[in-house]
């Protein structure tokens, strides 16, 4: 299952050159907004802009979720974050530790990806690269007799590259998922 959700560049659309580099949270979004109502989202250096007026953006962390989510809400498309991870507190140690819950969480993170998908929302997924945090826009998934074998994302970093619609293998993917998702539509 592959939706066609339009390609937006970080690198190329963005005209803000300390955005450049910082842009690709709203990057897709816009993609997502796109997908959802063709023609009447504006530009991403717009996005960014108002973005910036409500808060969203903390340096060194990036952009905040809510505030995406917010943006979405802006123009008039439902959004939400989720996230799927946690961690085992001992409070008598002070302590923190893997927790068993936690692959149960990532695998009902992973099928809530695919229902999106199925549904025809689209999905924004925070991941990890050897550059820091990113984003990227979840747009298909592939499966092998019901078990997720990857994903296909629109990755925004396009240095090298398009990278529309890129097949994800599920072990990469689970790797760099930093286990957080914002479903947009």
């Amino acid at each position: 299952m592959k939706l066609e959700i339009p390609y937006h560049s970080q690198f190329d659309e963005i005209t803000m050159p300390e955005w450049k580099n910082r842009g690709c949270a709203i990057a897709c979004l816009k993609m997502c907004l796109d997908f959802t109502k063709p023609n009447e989202i504006p530009s991403i250096d717009n996005l960014i802009k108002e973005g910036e007026l409500i808060g969203g953006y903390v340096d060194k962390i990036g952009w905040k979720h809510e505030a995406v989510v917010r943006l979405a809400h802006n123009y008039g498309v439902t959004a939400y974050p989720e996230e799927f991870r946690s961690i085992k507190v001992d409070i008598n140690s002070k302590t923190f530790s893997e927790n068993i819950l936690e692959k149960d969480l990532i695998d009902r993170g992973i099928q809530r990806i695919r229902d999106s998908i199925d549904r025809k929302v689209a999905v924004i997924v925070s991941t990890s690269t050897k550059l820091g945090p990113h984003q990227v826009v979840v747009v298909g998934y592939e499966d092998n007799l019901g078990a997720t074998t990857g994903f296909f994302v629109n990755d925004p970093d396009n240095r090298n590259s398009e990278k529309k619609g890129v097949f994800v293998p599920i072990s990469e993917f689970l790797n760099n998922w930093r286990k957080f998702a914002i479903f947009v539509g």
